[in-house]
């Protein structure tokens, strides 16, 4: 996870920050586990009584250290790779959340093959995200674009939003709306359009 959050970390704090408006006050958050999502962490908008739920050790250390969110962690055992807990016991968790705003980790992000996970048991922690969260949003560095992940999470149509860099190729941020997906860019200094 440390060598992950320091990579593309300008491109992902933009991501976040362009994401930030997105989530209502009052809400029940989940962060899935993922560099982003520990980038999130810090952008989530402040004093705004949020419930931020997570499977990540790191993100809810994240989360406390901010002193102003509820967290609320959710167990079983850690899976070193993944960065949190994505077994049995997390999955029956999630099954008893009512989700405002997902924001869910991706490997492989395309037209063709959807939202996809490179491991079998992260990509069924994050269907059973997708199912419980009323809106999915999924903030995806370019590099996401273009890697090939073998487990499918999700059709694009079940996602809210995708959040992409300013610079995102053109051609495959259309190929994602064709494919069904609500695409928004990140502007350079991170405030969103459409």
């Amino acid at each position: 996870m440390k060598d992950r959050v320091q990579s593309d970390l300008a491109q992902k704090r933009a991501l976040a920050k362009a994401a930030a408006p997105l989530v209502a006050p009052g809400s029940f958050v989940f962060l899935d586990n993922g560099s982003t999502s520990l980038i999130i962490a810090d952008e989530l908008p402040r004093d705004s009584d949020l419930i931020v739920a997570t499977s990540s050790i790191e993100i809810a250390s994240r989360l406390a250290a901010r002193g102003d969110v509820h967290i609320h962690m959710v167990g079983g055992q850690v899976d070193a790779v993944i960065g949190g807990a994505i077994d049995g016991i997390a999955l029956e968790a999630v099954a008893r959340l009512n989700i405002d705003t997902c924001f869910l980790g991706v490997c492989s992000l395309s037209a063709a093959g959807g939202v996809s996970a490179l491991d079998p048991a992260d990509a069924t922690f994050k269907r059973a995200l997708v199912s419980r969260s009323r809106r999915t949003l999924i903030l995806a560095t370019t590099d996401k674009m273009t890697a090939r992940a073998p487990h499918r999470v999700a059709e694009l149509s079940a996602v809210g939003s995708i959040i992409v860099e300013h610079d995102a190729p053109a051609e495959a941020v259309e190929d994602l709306r064709l494919a069904g997906g609500k695409v928004v860019r990140a502007e350079s200094h991170a405030s969103p359009s459409i």
